[in-house]
């Protein structure tokens, strides 16, 4: 309606359209309209294609974790799995074992610094004698056929990244063996081309943090979505991932870090759409 107008404007004003420059008038007004509506008609002008309305049918939480406990992986009888698989490093294996220094782990608010959501979050780190790695937090495999969008959000805490280390949240688009996430985990689908960034924190970011001396509103949150027609639905696996060179000064943990990044608080969610018809 405002094109119109503007139309009718310029011909009242000017000589510009389908009728010749006329006086200002209502009749006018009116016959300068009509004029312009069969202009409209004789070039094909139409009304654009009216979207039907789109309600959410079904929603599910395929993840939420705020790592209130001792282990991030949980899957013993009774207890949840809280959407977790493993945690390995870049070169395809488990984290945790005897010695470790390139792992991930929970702390609470008492060995580290204030956290964004109850009392524990958990801490990626790499180790001492900058060797840089990525450790790779996987998710379980999840079947999302029926679903059309992911909503996530997390809470994150950059802690003094360097140039080409960050955080990334990452989806699979190919099949989980693919990915190097199905029955055998493997190194060369962990680091291969099928991984698609969905959010990316890069450093350098606070490089005066060492992982105590921070507030609670350092924390930052997180928050992206993504229609799933890109991906494997039926072999739905994400990951954060991150790279780092140190972690804990000295391999001394809980302690202050010289390199590292904390989450909180994860949580994703599927959602199935439908049309309503008017």
């Amino acid at each position: 309606m405002k094109i119109i107008k503007f139309f009718i404007f310029l011909i009242l004003f000017g000589s510009v359209g389908c009728s010749n420059q006329v006086e200002f008038d209502d009749k006018a007004f009116e016959s300068v309209s009509e004029e312009l509506l069969d202009c409209e008609k004789e070039i094909g002008c139409e009304e654009p294609p009216i979207t039907p309305p789109i309600v959410i049918v079904r929603e599910e939480v395929i993840i939420r974790d705020s790592f209130e406990r001792q282990d991030v992986i949980v899957n013993r009888p009774g207890l949840p799995g809280f959407g977790w698989r493993k945690i390995v490093d870049d070169g395809g294996n488990i984290t945790g074992g005897p010695g470790q220094n390139i792992d991930a782990l929970i702390f609470n608010n008492v060995e580290m610094g204030p956290v964004s959501h109850l009392t524990r979050a958990l801490y990626f780190f790499g180790r001492r004698g900058r060797s840089i790695h990525n450790i790779y937090l996987v998710s379980r495999t999840f079947d999302l056929s029926v679903f059309d969008e992911v909503f996530f959000n997390f809470d994150y805490l950059p802690i003094s990244l360097e140039v080409g280390e960050y955080l990334k949240l990452e989806v699979c688009n190919n099949t989980a063996d693919a990915c190097g996430v199905g029955s055998e985990l493997t190194a060369e689908g962990l680091n291969g081309p099928h991984w698609m960034s969905i959010y990316d924190i890069q450093g350098p970011l606070a490089p005066n943090r060492n992982g105590k001396n921070h507030r609670k509103d350092a924390w930052k949150t997180a928050e992206t979505q993504f229609f799933l027609e890109d991906f494997n639905r039926s072999e739905f696996v994400f990951r954060m991932n991150t790279r780092m060179d140190e972690g804990f000064i000295n391999n001394n943990r809980p302690g202050r870090m010289e390199d590292g990044v904390a989450i909180d608080f994860v949580e994703g969610i599927a959602v199935r759409y439908k049309e309503v018809p008017e």
